[in-house]
């Protein structure tokens, strides 16, 4: 009995040891999980903080690229405006020159038809009359061509050939 005793509290010894180590491990377990959970908390606070940090750079860069494509666009929209009163502008200027032009001509074609009955005056009573009708040619691509040009004495410049229109009528 006396040997199984030593045996036992042998065993009890042995075992209490073991379980102090065992005990102690659990400690350095739990005090390196303590220390483990220590560091993701601020891991994660640093997370945090570079997440808040990131969204207002990103916001701030947002903004300053949203500010920078109005501008864009704003000049982009004047400039076009720009070219298109240009483009407008010598579309005018070119109908002006076109239009004048073919005043020109018509009343280069009405002096070379009216020099033609001026020097063969046959018959003076129906020339007379053809010269009259001649005389429509520059009288409405003058009057045609200044209204394009002026065209607020439009109005009064269609008055002059309506009365001589009535008068060759009248003729």
């Amino acid at each position: 009995l006396a040997v199984f005793q030593i045996h036992s509290s042998a065993k009890i010894a042995h075992l209490n040891n073991e379980l102090s180590t065992q005990m102690k491990s659990m400690h350095d377990l739990q005090s390196s999980l303590n220390q483990m959970q220590s560091l993701v908390h601020h891991e994660e606070n640093e997370i945090g903080g570079l997440r808040k940090f990131v969204g207002s750079k990103f916001n701030f860069t947002m903004q300053n690229i949203d500010a920078i494509v109005n501008e864009t666009q704003t000049t982009l929209n004047e400039e076009v405006q720009k070219v298109n009163d240009d483009v407008s502008s010598q579309n005018n200027f070119i109908a002006y020159e076109f239009a004048g032009i073919f005043a020109v001509l018509g009343t280069l074609v009405f002096l070379w038809h009216t020099t033609s009955h001026l020097r063969d005056m046959n018959e003076p009573f129906v020339q007379r009359k053809i010269l009259a009708i001649l005389w429509m040619c520059p009288i409405y691509s003058v009057t045609s061509w200044l209204g394009l040009v002026f065209t607020s004495a439009e109005p009064y410049l269609s008055m002059i050939k309506d009365f001589y229109e009535a008068y060759c009528i009248y003729t």
